[in-house]
């Protein structure tokens, strides 16, 4: 909000919700406020602007105070959604994103506190989109966060804001300079100025791919190492990333089918191979964030479920292959997909299927074997039954 006062020109110097070294901010006007650093009523604060005549509706971003939040919304024409860079989305971010969505009501969302120590911004758009369900577009891309932060590259003017350093509470000074332009090495640094034309060229992909594959692809090679981007090896990211997901599956199906007994050697071998698995992880991870040789450990877990029998299988050691690939995967921004239910459609041709198969009828069985492939899904026959997971058409 103070920035949006600063930059509009309705005040000289930007106050802080928690301004103790200086003046507190202009829409926290109640003396507990300024003293408790939160806002506890919503503020209207106007300004003139490019000929236009801006109303800002400062609301409590407090839960205890929400109600007062709600109504507000009542007479927004649009919202400004604020994530904390370090936080990401917050309990009270779904549920204001919530009425916002129910009430039509136009959203554009803004990183805050890039000036601070922040999670990846890949990381973060990836987040918003699990979370609320929408797709993101980054209109700016950071250069940096913390003591390390330069600045913004503008995607539509394919411009970078270079900040300059001001006194606290000014309007920050700022240079104009093209991607390509040989000025940008001498302004942010050689390989800041390479790891950025790589993250830019990434954004353009993570529309056309998965982003979580677009993260896979990232996570190949190590952070200090150059990253060379192609179509083929973010494709071969995606696949990648299918058969990680195909292995999580696989370990939640044989859970259904699986005995409560002692495992058996070849179980036994299973299970030591997912405990070296995750030492290598650790390991690698020890290794200055070697994320190559970390998700090399991660497949070699992967390749040991694949050589699980399709059922029957000990419960202790299928539950011991899902507990380290979830561990695993949690550190890396893995897997963060739920496995998504069987559309009725595609169940009730399977159920079809098993009937048919019951009563031999193998002609039908096959064809609807090739309806359910052309919805989207693979379906296998197993030792525990039918298994059916999303694949290719």
């Amino acid at each position: 909000t103070e920035k949006f006062l600063l930059y509009g020109g309705a005040i000289a110097q930007a106050g802080e919700v928690k301004g103790k070294r200086a003046k507190a901010a202009t829409s926290d006007w109640m003396e507990i406020e300024k003293q408790r650093g939160i806002s506890v009523t919503s503020s209207v604060l106007q300004f003139q602007y490019n000929g236009y005549c801006i109303n800002i509706l400062d609301t409590p971003g407090h839960q205890d105070f929400s109600e007062d939040t709600y109504r507000t919304l009542m007479a927004a024409d649009s919202a400004v959604m604020v994530i904390d860079g370090a936080k990401g989305v917050e309990p009270q971010t779904r549920k204001l994103f919530k009425v916002c969505a129910m009430r039509h009501i136009p959203i554009f969302t803004f990183i805050n506190k890039m000036d601070r120590e922040t999670r990846d911004p890949l990381e973060l758009c990836e987040e918003v989109e699990r979370e609320l369900g929408i797709d993101t577009y980054a209109v700016n891309w950071p250069i940096g966060c913390g003591k390390e932060f330069q600045g913004v590259y503008d995607r539509e003017k394919q411009r970078i804001l270079f900040f300059q350093a001001e006194e606290r509470g000014k309007k920050v000074s700022s240079a104009e300079v093209a991607l390509d332009d040989p000025a940008l090495e001498d302004m942010i640094g050689g390989k800041k100025a390479a790891a950025l034309r790589e993250e830019v060229e990434l954004l353009g992909a993570g529309r056309e791919f998965d982003l979580e594959a677009v993260r896979l692809f990232m996570l190949s090679a190590h952070y200090r190492s150059p990253i060379n981007f192609s179509r083929d090896l973010i494709e071969a990211a995606a696949s990648s990333l299918e058969r990680l997901y195909n292995a999580r599956d696989q370990l939640q199906f044989l859970l259904t089918s699986a005995q409560g007994r002692t495992p058996d050697e070849g179980e036994r071998a299973f299970m030591d191979e997912c405990l070296r698995s995750e030492e290598k992880f650790i390991a690698a991870m020890d290794d200055d964030l070697n994320t190559a040789d970390a998700l090399a450990a991660l497949f070699e877990l992967v390749r040991a479920v694949y050589k699980l029998p399709q059922g029957g299988v000990s419960r202790e050691a299928v539950q011991l292959g899902m507990d380290k690939m979830k561990a695993i995967c949690g550190v890396l921004g893995l897997l963060m997909k739920e496995e998504g239910a069987i559309p009725a459609e595609v169940q009730a041709l399977v159920d079809e299927r098993a009937e048919a198969r019951k009563n031999r009828d193998w002609k039908r069985s096959d064809e609807l074997r090739d309806q359910i492939k052309a919805l989207g899904y693979i379906l296998e026959d197993t030792k525990a039954g039918q298994k059916v997971r999303k694949g290719g058409a």
